[in-house]
């Protein structure tokens, strides 16, 4: 899965900073595979939130959330945490968050440390993702009722516990 590859190579560039990765698959992945990178990439940064913690709860723990083009985009919008869309497919994104200012978009592995640190860096940047987000929210929901779960992760710049 490209999307852990590039969040693992994310997260050792962190390493050592107080920035924690937290990875939760869509229920129909397979997370073994994440765990086998995980140890091969000796992330040790990364924790693996599994399928009995409620998606809000690491939601609330958030300070960003990286994820692909999937409706979690929309909880977090809606939670006022930064959105980083991660697109390694070639293809458009499935929502048009990137295009309006409600998330940041990363179509290459290479740029997501660069996401992060704006957001984590970036005071104005950064509430304006979180306007912005509020903003798309309420926009999208009043077209579209169906919620999903997606893979993503979340990143959380204080030690965290699960």
């Amino acid at each position: 899965e490209l999307i852990y590859r590039a969040i693992l190579k994310a997260s050792l560039i962190f390493d050592g900073s107080e920035v924690t990765f937290i990875v939760r698959s869509h229920p129909n992945q397979n997370i073994r595979q994440f765990k086998g990178l995980r140890k091969r990439y000796r992330a040790f940064n990364v924790s693996i939130a599994g399928q009995d913690v409620p998606f809000t709860d690491l939601l609330s723990k958030a300070d960003i959330m990286i994820n692909r083009s999937s409706s979690t985009l929309l909880e977090a919008c809606n939670a006022g945490i930064p959105v980083v869309i991660v697109n390694l497919s070639g293809r458009p994104d499935y929502f048009d968050a990137c295009e309006r200012g409600a998330a940041l978009g990363v179509y290459r592995e290479e740029d997501l440390p660069g996401a992060i640190r704006t957001i984590l860096n970036d005071k104005v940047r950064r509430i304006d993702l979180i306007d912005k987000g509020h903003e798309y929210f309420k926009r999208y929901v009043d077209t579209e009722k169906d919620f999903f779960t997606e893979s993503l992760a979340l990143i959380r710049t204080a030690p965290t516990f699960l």
